[in-house]
């Protein structure tokens, strides 16, 4: 698979090793920063340790106890095995915590276990897609999918694709609905062919993206304490306006829709598909020589690249997280809940600093650097944005390295790209860095 260049790839003389008792790097032709120990590029496949190039396998080591699927750069998922990285060229590491579709066949919806066929419309494969078949001029045929949900205040993201077709007068439809106790509902008509679409009134916040062959249609709601149910309406044919608030029964015609999903907590991001349940992807380095060989006991930096796919999550995200296999002694580079990149260093068990960005992420490839030594550091990001850090007692005993996951259970759960864990750099170096990656 071609991949565009970046500046990135452009050869220069970087470090390859660093000899600690010389006060030194060797030099060579790399891809790494020169004051990389620990350098990851998922987007490209490349990894270094200690200034030598490495096998994946041999770089960093996965626990996950089911598969993975990640949309690869053309949109194909790839299916990865339990316990394999999910990464893929052209796109990067795909790291998350558990995660659990409601709906049971989002790939098949002409599995009556989940979709119950209103008025018989016809269901066929279409590639990526199911097609939905709406043959009566005297009666509305659509779908019904259900999931059982817990009768309790959790956040819902719901979702469903709809394939990009030439059909301009005749609307789509789908209805997501919270059910069982006080329901909770919202529509939204889509024209297949422009891309226009409406929500009506009802609940929750909806989103709506053009996916290149598709459009995504979804909605992220709060359950109200009551409903024990996620249901999905799918309609292939409901009006011609998309404002319209009732079906036309005598329309007929075809769309075709795919991959289902209700998950608890907030949307994931495009390129997350679960079928069941994706257990957490639990990323850690399986050599850590590099560590004091590079004199990072004394504090280092974090050169790192996340590609967002959905903000919003409330909740803290995990870069990286270097400790000493307790909380008591970390550094952790993560978004916290406001969605503002952090630096956290605990040492002997008191927080040192807790430092944020006042510049939140935004979706798309972000590249952030996080410094931290006794001295003191710094969080920034490549748009200029930065955050200083005062003097701190570092922690000790630094033997263990979290990609995209902590001690804390926070995920990632968004693509990284590249990964450096480098020797103390300033500011200005940092951010140049940044601007270039």
């Amino acid at each position: 698979m071609a991949v565009a260049a970046r500046s990135s790839d452009i050869p220069v003389q970087w470090g390859a090793s660093y000899a600690p008792d010389e006060g030194r790097f060797q030099t060579r032709t790399g891809w790494w920063h020169p004051k990389a120990a620990f350098a990851a590029d998922f987007f490209r496949g490349k990894f270094a340790r200690g200034g030598s190039d490495v096998a994946l396998d041999s770089f960093a080591a996965t626990v996950r106890s089911s598969s993975h699927l990640l949309a690869d750069a053309t949109g194909i998922y790839r299916t990865f095995a339990p316990n394999a990285l999910a990464t893929l060229a052209g796109v990067g590491a795909y790291i998350g915590g558990q995660v659990t579709n409601c709906w049971g066949s989002p790939d098949n919806l002409d599995d009556t276990a989940t979709w119950a066929k209103q008025n018989t419309p016809v269901i066929f494969a279409d590639g990526d897609f199911c097609a939905v078949a709406d043959d009566s001029s005297s009666a509305t045929e659509q779908l019904l999918g259900t999931g059982s949900i817990a009768a309790n205040a959790a956040s819902y993201a719901m979702w469903v694709d709809l394939k990009k077709d030439s059909e301009n007068t005749v609307m789509r439809s789908v209805t997501f609905r919270l059910f069982g106790g006080t329901t909770q509902s919202r529509s939204c008509a889509v024209n297949t062919s422009t891309g226009a679409y409406h929500f009506g009134t009802g609940n929750g916040t909806p989103f709506f993206y053009d996916l290149g062959d598709r459009w995504r249609v979804g909605l992220v709601i709060q359950n109200n304490g009551t409903n024990t149910r996620g249901d999905l309406y799918i309609n292939p044919c409901f009006n011609t306006s998309l404002s319209a608030t009732a079906a036309d029964a005598t329309l007929t015609g075809t769309a075709s829709f795919s991959w289902p999903h209700m998950i608890a907590g907030p949307y994931p991001g495009p390129r997350l598909r679960v079928k069941g349940t994706r257990y957490a992807s639990d990323v850690q380095a399986t050599n850590m020589d590099w560590f004091n060989a590079a004199g990072l006991a004394g504090g280092g930096a974090g050169l790192v690249i996340p590609n967002w796919g959905s903000t919003g999550h409330g909740v803290s995200r995990t870069l990286f997280e270097l400790s000493d296999g307790t909380t008591n002694n970390l550094v952790r580079a993560y978004a916290n809940a406001s969605d503002r990149p952090a630096l956290l260093v605990v040492a002997g068990g008191v927080t040192q600093t807790d430092t944020a960005l006042s510049a939140p992420i935004a979706l798309g490839r972000k590249p952030l650097i996080f410094k931290w030594g006794a001295a003191g550091g710094y969080v920034a990001d490549g748009a200029g944005n930065a955050a200083s850090i005062g003097a701190i007692t570092l922690p000790t005993g630094l033997a263990a390295l979290r990609l995209g996951s902590s001690l804390a259970g926070n995920y990632l759960n968004s693509v990284l790209e590249q990964i450096q864990i480098c020797r103390a750099m300033d500011q200005s170096e940092a951010q140049a860095w940044a601007v270039t990656a």
